[in-house]
């Protein structure tokens, strides 16, 4: 799923749907699946968030629970219904098409499960509609699918990756200068699989999403790293390990089996900094939840081991938006209200 998939999943085709349960996603399937099969009995009822076409919802009938009231607003969700009579499920899954947050259940669930996030979990209203989830439908010492997200973080060098995004803004036959669009193309935050091989430093966690404990959609951490590679170094890549209770988890870090389903996401720098072992990067990286999005920034700071400095970025994902003026909902740049967006994030885009 890409990184600004919106919730309601509506441009996923049925093909799409299929990629998401094939065997080459496994890891997935069955991370999830033994984490049913651990707790579920004959009197749990479960709650999907997301479903689809129900692949999760079916697996939890069929591991015996009680009841399953899968949510979809996709009309994908037709395919779970039918599924569910061709297996002899339909008496225990009640299907709803629509958003969770506008749903009422006859009844509180034990097991709420969810994998409706991309290359991380900070994906459009997820961590609010998940908390609102969590706050009306589930049981006291209910459990949640996932648990946890730890979220981590490293310096990545991709040379083919970055010219792909600036070389068409740095060089054109006319000789046009084209220096603002190749300043919006480096604030886009896009999915993007990367190898172990583009990493050059050690990864850092900079974020937990605890599932059990979602109070704020807002995440923020300073991360200082020396690489482990002397070299060009072309930005940042995210991903999440994904834990599950009893600690059993998967990933999609670099070169991880989960990471052709989910890829990565890519934070580019303004430029690529040529980095020496002893250097000493800092980044100040925030995902902050504004009008149903995440908006990000990153403000990166390299340091030498003289302590000069030898680069500084002040990034924002909010620069890289484009939208029609006079549209209800749809401010440009300029319209955008400034109260919106934390102090860091103006700086960024001023």
């Amino acid at each position: 799923m890409s990184a600004d998939a919106k919730l309601t999943n509506q441009n996923y085709s049925l093909f799409d749907y299929g990629g998401m349960i094939n065997a080459k996603n496994a890891v997935r399937t069955e991370a999830f699946t033994t984490a049913l099969k651990n707790c579920i009995t004959p009197e749990t009822v479960v709650l999907d968030i997301g479903t689809g076409t129900g692949y999760f919802a079916l697996v939890a009938a069929q591991l015996g629970a009680r009841h399953v009231y899968a949510i979809e607003p996709n009309p994908a969700i037709q395919v779970g219904r039918e599924a569910a009579v061709d297996n002899g499920l339909a008496d225990r899954i009640t299907f709803i098409q629509g958003m969770s947050n506008n749903v009422d259940l006859p009844e509180k669930v034990d097991v709420i499960i969810s994998d409706i996030g991309g290359a991380l979990p900070l994906c459009g209203p997820l961590i609010r509609s998940l908390a609102d989830a969590r706050e009306r439908f589930l049981k006291p010492g209910g459990i949640m699918l996932p648990e946890r997200d730890s979220l981590c973080a490293a310096l990545v060098r991709a040379p083919g990756i970055y010219a792909s995004y600036v070389a068409p803004w740095d060089d054109n036959s006319a000789g046009l200068d084209f220096h603002r669009a190749r300043q919006r193309v480096t604030s886009l935050v896009r999915k993007q699989p990367f190898q172990k091989k583009n990493l050059t430093s050690s990864l850092q966690e900079w974020a937990s999403v605890d599932y059990g404990q979602l109070n704020s959609p807002h995440y923020d951490s300073e991360l200082t790293w020396s690489p482990t590679k002397a070299g060009p170094v072309h930005g940042l890549a995210l991903w999440f390990d994904r834990i599950f209770p009893g600690g059993q988890q998967f990933s999609n870090a670099p070169d991880e089996i989960g990471n052709p389903i989910y890829g990565n996401l890519y934070l580019p720098w303004s430029e690529p900094v040529d980095l020496a072992e002893d250097d000493t990067v800092t980044v100040k990286l925030r995902a902050s939840f504004v009008d149903g999005n995440y908006i990000w920034s990153w403000q990166t700071t390299v340091r030498t081991a003289q302590d000069v400095e030898k680069a500084r970025f002040s990034q924002s994902s909010f620069l890289s938006q484009f939208k029609a003026r006079g549209q209800p909902g749809n401010a440009t740049l300029s319209d955008e209200q400034p109260s919106q967006l934390p102090s860091d994030e103006l700086a960024a885009v001023a």
